[in-house]
């Protein structure tokens, strides 16, 4: 695709657990719009660990615990989300997403979409997540005029059009 995203996903330091005096455990949650764009990020992020462990005399090492392909949200169904908070006289940015865990289990069937709620910071998949309830109100209208409005998106092959 003629699309570039960017890889985004803060390191948690919710989960650090000290292992002794010179030891440190953190988690990065990286998600991306694309698979490639995601490990192009995830490769960067390692040499760059790995050159200024060694500029400071420390050791790195870094695996993955649960990783998960991309799931592409349908550009249709995107478009009628957005139309609906636009409906509502709101604004609703276009976001990039790669589905993880929110969308893979129905991507099989059928296509997939996200709406976004905003949140306090833009802190997504945290503890310290939170959205107003004047925002969720909004989500929940939205979603109610998308269910309304809903127009089934044409088949890209296959019977569901679901892009994987």
């Amino acid at each position: 695709m003629g699309t570039t995203s960017r890889a985004t996903g803060p390191i948690s330091n919710r989960r650090h657990l000290p292992l002794g005096p010179a030891w440190r455990r953190d988690r990065l949650d990286l998600r991306s719009a694309s698979d490639a764009s995601r490990r192009a990020a995830l490769t960067q992020f390692e040499a760059d660990a790995h050159r200024i462990a060694e500029q400071r005399g420390l050791g790195v090492d870094i695996s993955a615990s649960h990783e998960v392909a991309t799931v592409p949200c349908y550009p249709d169904i995107q478009r009628q989300l957005g139309d609906a908070v636009a409906s509502l006289g709101a604004r609703a940015p276009l976001l990039p997403s790669g589905a993880g865990h929110d969308g893979q289990a129905m991507a099989k069937l059928c296509p997939v979409g996200m709406l976004f709620v905003r949140c306090t910071g833009g802190i997504s998949h945290n503890p310290a997540e939170y959205a107003s309830p004047s925002d969720m109100g909004m989500a929940a209208a939205a979603l109610i005029r998308f269910i309304e409005r809903f127009q089934q998106p044409p088949s890209k092959g296959g019977t569901s059009g679901a892009q994987t």
